[in-house]
């Protein structure tokens, strides 16, 4: 789907690899997901959350660990 956003990153390409590292971070996490799910090592969404949300938690304690 096409939103705002993305009309906006076609718009205004980006200039900063810092940003152009954060979006390649977030769509190899999407391939994962993709391949989890088509592979069947997700059996619900339930699954698929639960995922997701052990994996932002601990690149949060990752991320907390290095600036402090």
């Amino acid at each position: 789907m096409i939103t705002d956003d993305t009309i906006k990153y076609i718009e205004n390409p980006l200039d900063k690899d810092k940003e152009r590292s954060e979006l390649y971070g977030r769509m190899y996490e999407c391939l994962d997901i993709q391949s989890a799910i088509e592979s069947g090592q997700f059996k619900s969404i339930q699954d698929v959350l639960s995922a997701v949300i052990k994996r932002s938690r601990s690149i949060d304690l990752k991320l907390n660990y290095e600036t402090n």
